[in-house]
Parts: structure tokens; sequence; C-alpha cells
């Protein structure tokens, strides 16, 4: 799915940045995975984790879409996933939100 990293607040129009591709996983330790390739995902070698918090803010809907980007997520303060429907959307969210370790 394309995934974003930004510091803005996401319910500005035009927030949002540089999107790229990644696997995405949701680990046993409450971090999202992002995985350059599939090669990387059987590696091991993740680009980035995304440590969820305890408490406080962990995910939601974005309230104005970015771009073309209707479904997306922002989970911690800086990072956006988009996945490619709304019903994709919504069942990562659930998983985020619901996720326990």
């Amino acid at each position: 799915m394309e995934v974003a990293q930004q510091s803005i607040d996401p319910a500005a129009p035009g927030a949002g940045g540089e999107w790229s591709l990644f696997l995405v996983a949701l680990m046993p330790d409450r971090t999202v995975a992002l995985y350059a390739d599939e090669g990387a995902y059987a590696r091991g070698g993740a680009a980035h984790n995304i440590r969820l918090p305890d408490a406080g803010f962990v995910a939601a809907p974005v309230a104005a879409p970015m771009y073309n980007y209707e479904h997306a997520i922002m989970i911690g303060s800086r990072w956006f996933l988009c996945p490619d429907t709304r019903a994709e959307s919504e069942a990562w969210l659930e998983a985020i939100l619901t996720f326990k370790k």
C-alpha cells in the first residue's frame, strides 16, 4: 500500500507528502513494519518500524482526503497509510485499534 510520513495536520487541505509503495505488516510487538519489497520482507529487513503508542492517539481516518488518497488513515503523529479501498482502510484501522500485545 502507499505510505507517507509527515508532521503536519492531516486535516489541512493538500496535507500529505511523498507517497511510496511498501508491504505493510502489523507485528506482535505493536509496530507497523514497512518493507520495500517481498525480498526485504523475506529477509526481515523493514525499511521503517512505526511503534504504535499504548495510550492516546493511535490511528484515525484522515478527515480531509489528501490528493486522491480518499481512504487514508493516520497512525501515530506522522504516518499515513492509504489502502486501496474503503473496506481495506476500515480493516486496517480496526486491526490497529484493537491489537493487543
